[in-house]
């Protein structure tokens, strides 16, 4: 059984300050990309009922739903959606496409007003709500949908969505469920339902509906994609990774930056900075603005020890904003690598002010104070990171390397060890913990963790050592 998702990331640079964190709360951001590639087929007109049960609709393949309506609609639906507000439809999904969202929803009112009986319009009526993150109101017209057609596929599927959005999870699957029964071809369902599992820590579940959304069509990247985020939160790097390079290899023409940072950010947890860095070129290729690949290629350029290029990249964010707190709790992590503490806890604290309830500025502070021996200070900080944010093992790691410097070992492996159950091979956790056990004179325990730190990552010693822990 997969277990719950750990907090990755054994260095100063928390996780939860980068790109690279969040997974649980960014994914849907993600998946609503792809939904929303498919509802453009779904109301590619506005008469479209359920594709013909031989056809395979995903994340990339969807059928054309022009043909579908003429093949499925009954007459009198047929020739409903023919007549009456279809003017309208199109003069809305016109103001859609340039971005005029208000005008819009007027034409589509006007042709539901106009044409009470075709639940395609409340379809797209729906679909232009989620765009517009009107979870709720969009429920009510794909149920409005689903009154006129109960054994539609496509409004079930719709209305999952937007509960989906809605963080309703077991609504959305009960619709996903009746979907899928509909239609067992449709992989985008099995998709949805899968990452409503996962949502829902249900992790078996939700890789069993994306294993067969991806046996349903083998060849779209999308669905690897969602897949390698799902193993990524649950720390199976090897098939996560697996899958983001699947995905990288389908898509030709990448117009999307996820798959490349994702990559990278599995490149990052295996210390392979070089491989993480190319990743985010090609990010920054298709979006050479984004602040957040800049975050974390600089933080690349920080494990790489080229701190030039680390600093360059966040002064770039800067530049552009200087109140971004996330990129002043990257340079701080890379003015600690430098030994420069003071710039390192101004940028944490300047973050602070910005962002008071940042866990990771609180963790980088907490470090910065623990290695100045500002213990009680220290401590503070770390303990309102993980008030924050629980179960974060960077936080516990910190604060674990303070009460190891205070010399209250005890404490010490305590928090060393449930940072450990969270991110089994932080090396510098398990490095720190083997010299509190050391100290205790537990040498055989004392010399398993430090092996196994090492292994990790061969220069914690080093890098543990300027901070005073040998």
């Amino acid at each position: 059984m997969n277990s719950a998702p750990r907090n990755g990331g054994d260095d100063r640079t928390r996780d939860v300050a980068d790109g690279c964190a969040g997974e649980h709360r960014s994914g849907w951001a993600f998946v609503l990309a792809a939904l929303l590639t498919i509802a453009g087929a779904l109301v590619d007109v506005a008469r479209a009922e359920d594709p013909p049960r031989s056809r395979v609709v995903s994340a990339c393949r969807a059928v054309s739903w022009e043909t579908v309506a003429l093949e499925e609609q009954t007459p009198k639906a047929r020739q409903s959606s023919m007549k009456r507000g279809s003017t309208f439809i199109m003069a809305a999904r016109s103001n859609m496409i340039a971005g005029d969202y208000e005008r819009a929803m007027g034409f589509f009112d006007r042709a539901i007003e106009l044409n009470t009986e075709n639940p395609g319009f409340f379809l797209q009526r729906g679909w232009a709500r989620i765009t517009t993150h009107q979870h709720a109101r969009a429920i009510e017209d794909f149920g409005q949908a689903i009154a006129l057609n109960p054994n539609s596929s496509i409004y079930l599927f719709a209305r999952g969505t937007a509960h989906s959005f809605l963080g309703d999870h077991d609504r959305a699957i009960a619709d996903f469920d009746k979907s899928i029964e509909l239609f067992p071809e449709n992989a985008i369902a099995y998709m949805s339902r899968g990452w409503s599992y996962v949502k829902k820590h249900d992790y078996d579940r939700g890789i069993d509906d994306l294993n067969r959304a991806i046996q349903l069509d083998p060849r779209c990247a999308a669905q690897f994609e969602v897949r390698g985020r799902v193993y990524r939160m649950l720390g199976q790097h090897d098939r996560a990774m697996a899958d983001f390079d699947r995905a990288i290899e389908l898509d030709s023409n990448p117009q999307s930056i996820h798959v490349f940072v994702r990559r990278g950010c599995v490149y990052l947890v295996r210390h392979d900075a070089d491989r993480a860095i190319q990743d985010f070129n090609e990010a920054l290729k298709l979006d050479p603005n984004n602040a957040e690949v800049l975050i974390l290629r600089s933080r690349a350029y920080r494990d790489k020890h080229d701190y030039e290029r680390a600093i360059a990249d966040v002064d770039t964010v800067l530049t552009r904003n200087p109140r971004y707190a996330r990129a002043l709790i990257a340079r701080s992590s890379v003015y600690q690598r430098q030994l420069d503490y003071d710039r390192a806890a101004k940028d944490a604290t300047q973050a602070l002010a910005l962002d008071p309830n940042s866990p990771a500025a609180l963790n980088n502070r907490c470090y910065v104070e623990a290695i100045a021996g500002a213990f009680e200070k220290a401590l503070a900080d770390c303990n309102e990171s993980l008030r924050t944010l629980p179960n974060n093992s960077s936080a516990l790691d910190s604060r674990g390397f303070t009460y190891l410097r205070m010399g209250s070992l005890d404490q010490a492996i305590a928090d060393y060890d449930a940072g450990l159950w969270l991110d089994p091979e932080n090396a510098f956790s398990l490095y720190g913990r083997g010299i509190a056990k050391r100290l205790k004179d537990d040498a055989a325990g004392s010399e398993a963790d430090i092996a196994a730190a090492l292994a990790v990552r061969p220069e914690v010693a080093d890098e543990l050592a300027q901070y005073g822990v040998k």
